[in-house]
């Protein structure tokens, strides 16, 4: 297996169709490592922001690998609040 790249990406600050088209390239060529996801600068999340963030939580948990969702700004805390993922790596 190739060597992980550093595990920290940090999130744009809108979670939304366009910005995640080219965030999931990023954050597949992380695939395979342990990520954590800086969630800081977000200020704006829509729906496919969210099918985001549960698609790639999804593919990391069934990879068996730590996906965590660090420095939460409120409305990514207000998502995961809202959407019971309590479950999920938020912190």
């Amino acid at each position: 297996m190739a060597a992980c790249r550093p595990n920290l990406e940090a999130l744009p600050p809108r979670l939304d169709k366009e910005t995640t088209k080219t965030l999931e390239a990023r954050i597949e060529a992380r695939r395979g490592c342990d990520l954590d996801l800086d969630g800081s600068a977000v200020t704006h999340v829509d729906s496919h922001g969210v099918c985001f963030l549960l698609a790639v939580f999804g593919v990391w948990a069934e990879d068996g690998r730590e996906l965590r969702l660090i420095n939460a700004a409120p409305v990514v805390e207000d998502v995961f609040r809202c959407l019971d993922l309590s479950g999920t790596s938020a912190t």
